[in-house]
């Protein structure tokens, strides 16, 4: 297990951004033990999607 401050090091993010993904569930098995965040090794972050969809992915229905 490593430390928000080991990981943001290992992956250039701050490491108030690695404890706001870790608290919404973006980094898996991470867990909060006091007041400090402790990560796998080899922790991965979960992609979300935000805002609008693009218009390629948005469906035309008049050429059905």
């Amino acid at each position: 297990m490593i430390t928000t401050e080991e990981a943001s090091h290992k992956i250039n993010l701050s490491s108030r951004q690695i404890r706001l993904m870790a608290k919404s569930g973006r980094i898996p098995g991470a867990k909060q033990l006091g007041g400090v965040w402790l990560l796998p090794d080899d922790f991965s972050i979960i992609k979300v999607r935000r805002g609008r969809p693009s218009r390629n992915l948005i469906k035309d229905e008049s050429n059905d």
